[in-house]
């Protein structure tokens, strides 16, 4: 769906967009269309004696990949500057995170290794 979101944003931002690349975007969208269709009817529950304890959440997948699909969009829409700017915020946390997992991971380490002294 980013790609389709770059394609549609290739359309409407030109408008003299070359006739490839209007059919690419067709297809494009169709193909993110199919893959949800797909994605909806594997994931369906059936209600039948197994199911009727269950917990079933409405509109799941659907609304998950609306949201996926609108937010993909979005970020397409960005310009160079802005996409740059998430790329950098994303990368520094997760540096960080996996900063904090090794340091921890180190700890664990030396108490384990202090406790078997012992």
């Amino acid at each position: 769906s980013f790609v389709t979101g770059l394609l549609l944003r290739s359309c409407y931002s030109h408008g003299d967009t070359a006739t490839w690349i209007q059919i690419l975007t067709i297809f494009s969208c169709a193909a993110t269309l199919s893959i949800g269709y797909k994605i909806q009817n594997h994931c369906n529950w059936n209600r039948n004696q197994q199911s009727i304890g269950l917990f079933l959440t409405p509109f799941v997948p659907t609304l998950p990949l609306i949201g996926c699909f609108v937010n993909l969009y979005l970020i397409a829409q960005l310009e160079l500057s802005g996409l740059l700017a998430i790329i950098g915020y994303v990368g520094v946390f997760v540096g960080f995170y996996f900063y904090q997992v090794e340091k921890r991971a180190n700890n664990r380490r030396d108490t384990e290794r202090m406790l078997s002294m012992h």
